[in-house]
């Protein structure tokens, strides 16, 4: 794997540990979720099939909820459980040996 796609790929684990104050409706989120697909298509496949993995995380809970607030931050819990896979999941992306050397 390229220095500089590990390097973007490390960039996005950092950047979803800022997102957590938002909501899968920001624009934030939605502009780091796009420049992670497209970062992710650049990379081979590989047989664990993570990037497939990645692709099916929504982000938010499509089920209904009655009386529920859209926008309460407290009640995002599918968001925040996504964005922690989506972290594990890119983690999971670099190489062993490179992860030994970063910590």
């Amino acid at each position: 794997m390229d220095e500089k796609i590990k390097k973007a790929i490390k960039n996005k684990i950092k950047e979803a540990d800022k997102l957590k104050s938002f909501d899968s409706r920001h624009p934030r989120f939605k502009t780091w979720h796009a420049a992670t697909m497209s970062l992710l298509k650049t990379l081979p496949p590989e047989p664990g099939n993570k990037i497939g993995q990645f692709k099916k995380l929504s982000f938010e809970d499509t089920k209904y909820h009655r009386g529920r607030n859209l926008y309460d931050p407290a009640q995002n819990q599918k968001y925040l459980d996504d964005l922690s896979a989506a972290a594990a999941i890119l983690k999971e992306l670099i190489p062993k040996k490179e992860k030994k050397d970063s910590q």
